[in-house]
């Protein structure tokens, strides 16, 4: 789905969330991969929903890929992670009214970590200049991870996963398929790409009289 960032409920073009809560609700307990974006509230968000999936028994296994070496400030590393998890100890930083929810989020990711079922993973590929068409020759065992065989969905999360999952394919050449337009991934995995985004890197947006259903002049907008 795209939209721009001031009303997102007022701008969706293409709004697929029917269609992923389809997939996601026939997961019968397999698991799924998260590919972070931003670290601080995005992560946060990112860590309550994999507690959901978890804690309705959606998922047995929720995957969380973060950069070793973030490209930019904001992106999510392990020691934003591990931060992050040591901060829901500390009272101070939420308001008052969440205090019992976030204690027992605290007590749940703590669980889930220690069962294996909640696992941060850093790749080094996630930090390399290659696009993700490349995963099969340079990171074959992440694609085989990554693939439906081992995961039931895998979530990309950001501008910059978005850009590199996508090849960074202008608008002037999306009136294809996503599947095709993310090469391997889109043959061997159950993907979606979620990002927002200043610039032409727009997949699957295109009515039927040729036409973009996105007018990104006035981004930003996400998918």
């Amino acid at each position: 789905m795209a939209y721009g960032q001031t009303k997102p409920t007022q701008n969706i073009s293409t709004n697929i969330i029917d269609r992923l809560w389809a997939i996601i609700s026939r997961a019968n307990g397999a698991s799924l991969d998260i590919v972070l974006g931003g670290s601080g509230q995005e992560l946060f968000r990112d860590i309550a929903y994999a507690d959901f999936l978890l804690q309705t028994g959606l998922a047995s296994r929720v995957r969380l890929h973060g950069k070793r070496r973030p490209y930019f400030v904001s992106e999510a590393t392990k020691g934003d992670f591990e931060w992050l998890f040591r901060s829901l100890s500390d009272k101070k930083l939420f308001p008052v009214a969440s205090h019992e929810y976030i204690e027992s989020l605290r007590r749940r990711v703590n669980m889930y970590r220690s069962a294996g079922r909640l696992v941060f993973e850093d790749h080094p590929f996630w930090s390399t200049g290659y696009t993700f068409w490349d995963l099969p020759i340079q990171a074959p065992d992440l694609f085989r991870q990554l693939s439906l065989s081992n995961s039931h969905l895998v979530l990309f999360k950001g501008e910059l996963n978005y850009r590199k999952l996508t090849h960074h394919i202008s608008v002037k050449d999306s009136a294809v398929s996503f599947d095709q337009k993310i090469g391997p991934l889109g043959y061997y995995g159950r993907i979606i790409g979620r990002a927002e985004f200043e610039m032409p890197v727009v997949v699957s947006f295109w009515r039927k009289d040729g036409e973009p259903l996105v007018d990104i002049s006035d981004g930003p907008f996400g998918v």
